[in-house]
């Protein structure tokens, strides 16, 4: 049986919008100790990485175009967060943010 690839990426964006409300909340808040701040990245990453594994899966059962277009959406969503999360985290240890180039 083939995958619903459309239904599987609105089960990852609703994942992507409750993870981006815990790390607003996050972000906003300026007593996060490192080790939540250090919870956090590691959520968004584990869930980046899985993503990404998601992602091969979808090239392996030759997904339909449309189903790419979506998912590099997320794909570039699970980025953003990352690097917030990371620059939270660099910020609760007095470090500077990572900047990355535009493009």
């Amino acid at each position: 049986m083939a995958t619903d690839w459309f239904t599987v990426l609105q089960d990852e964006g609703k994942k992507a919008r409750a993870v981006t409300e815990r790390l607003k909340a996050s972000i906003n808040d300026p007593g996060v100790t490192e080790a939540d701040a250090a919870a956090n990245y590691r959520e968004v990453e584990n869930a980046a990485q899985a993503f990404d594994h998601m992602y091969s899966r979808m090239e392996d059962e030759d997904a339909p175009d449309e189903v790419f277009d979506a998912a590099e959406t997320l794909q570039e969503q699970w980025a953003m967060l990352a690097t917030l999360a990371v620059n939270k985290l660099r910020m609760v240890q007095g470090k500077p943010a990572i900047e990355y180039p535009e493009g």
